[in-house]
């Protein structure tokens, strides 16, 4: 079994259970939990706990994450994303979406368009988000009202009516910036159907002489520094909103959380590569090693008998017995003990280290003395109710808690070693 904590990163479409459930099939085991939602549509950084370290990704509730996000104007949907309806348009085409806030006149619309396409407005306006401090989070989101979930109520009511039952939440937008202005190409008929057509770059004097009368919605590519629990649907929205045109978020990609960017991820294919590799090398072996005995003892095989059933023969289960499992010292544990997240670097709290006596102490959950303990760094030690996490030369064993200036206290252990700590310890 797998203990250690991997990032992944995401592919639109799926859903961060779907990665779970493909993982779990991939590496053989049922222990595998993830950290941090996203959404269907999102992309990017989905942090994933294997096995024993499924009991640590309480703990990797990052205070700051970091978003590419892209945001069209023009329309708002149900659910502030691309996958959702359209419930308002200012578009002055005929849509099903009816009376609209955002209605606009021909000129009014040629206007806003551009503005939209004007980087010192478009600077202007992002400058702003860092000055949002609330926010009402999505009607389709997973906040319980009255002990129901917000995107069940959502289906049955009207999305103004929904939001109207959420209470804000405190947020931080730390830094925005912008990384691209451009337009999308939109055709009536995409408020039925969504559109596939690509974003591409366009220019002011393009959108407002060129561009196709009421078919092109602007958007604006960000990168957005937040606090945890923040809804970057809800931005969207609310900008739309601000700008009196209407937002939504095309397309999420998040690229950062806490630590951990796209350059600690594997992707699912990579896995799933290295596995399918495994049981080729696997697979030959077993041939190689029948084959060989095969040779020592013809009598024992018949010319009917193919490599693969003789391996269920006698001599055959020996040599099935020999062979490692696809996942023994092969390229699937290689490479996820290479991408094994360093635990050190991304929990928030103090590692202790301990002695071979302490270590049997810890594993029947006896207190052990914290006074003279060895912390990795000397500068931050805890306080009286912090938690600990306590490792060896094995990896972490368990994460306790101080009870007081003398001793520590178990708040869980784990039965084998979380891997991926690269801790200097000192003996």
């Amino acid at each position: 079994m797998f203990n250690e904590v991997i990032a992944i990163n995401k592919d639109a479409g799926f859903t961060s259970h779907d990665v779970v459930t493909r993982l779990r099939s991939l590496l053989m085991q049922k222990r595998i939990g993830h950290a941090g939602t996203l959404d269907p549509f999102a992309t990017g950084v989905l942090v994933i706990g294997l096995g024993q370290a499924t009991k640590l990704l309480e703990y990797f509730s990052a205070e700051k994450k970091t978003y590419v996000a892209t945001f069209v104007f023009g329309e708002e949907r149900t659910t502030d994303d691309v996958e959702g309806e359209a419930v308002s348009s200012a578009f002055s085409f005929e849509s099903p979406v009816g009376a609209s806030p955002f209605a606009l006149t021909d000129k009014q619309f040629k206007d806003v368009l551009k503005s939209l396409a004007d980087d010192a407005f478009a600077q202007a306006e992002i400058a702003k988000l860092k000055e949002m401090k609330t926010q009402i989070p999505p009607a389709f989101s997973a906040v319980s009202v009255e002990g129901v979930r917000s995107y069940k109520a959502a289906r049955k009511q009207e999305k103004n009516e929904v939001e109207q039952t959420l209470s804000p939440r405190s947020i931080e937008i730390y830094s925005a910036e912008l990384l691209e202005i451009g337009v999308m190409n939109v055709k009536p008929q995409d408020y039925e159907e969504e559109s596939e057509a690509p974003l591409s770059k366009t220019t002011d004097k393009e959108i407002s002489q060129d561009a196709p009368k009421h078919k092109e919605l602007p958007f604006w590519t960000l990168k957005l520094d937040v606090s945890k629990g923040t809804y970057i649907r809800s931005i969207a929205r609310d900008l739309g909103r601000a700008l009196g045109v209407g937002g939504y978020v095309h397309a999420l990609k998040r690229v950062a959380s806490g630590a951990l960017s796209l350059q600690d991820c594997l992707s699912l294919e990579e896995i799933e590569q290295a596995k399918t590799e495994d049981a080729e090398k696997v697979e030959a072996r077993l041939a190689e090693q029948v084959e060989a005995r095969s040779t020592e003892k013809p009598e024992a095989y018949s010319a009917q008998i193919t490599e693969r059933n003789a391996a269920e023969k006698n001599v055959g289960k020996e040599a099935v017995n020999s062979l490692p499992a696809a996942n023994d010292e092969g390229l699937l544990e290689k490479l996820l003990d290479a991408k094994a997240i360093n635990l050190y670097e991304v929990l928030d709290i103090p590692f202790r280290y301990l002695s071979p006596f302490e270590f049997k102490k810890v594993q029947t959950g006896c207190s052990i003395m914290n006074r003279d303990a060895v912390y990795r760094d000397q500068n931050i030690l805890p306080k009286r109710g912090d938690r600990v996490a306590l490792f060896n030369e094995e990896g972490i064993w368990g994460i306790w808690q101080v009870k007081d200036d003398i001793s520590l206290v178990c708040e869980k252990n784990f039965t084998e070693p979380i891997k991926g700590l690269e801790v200097p310890y000192v003996l």
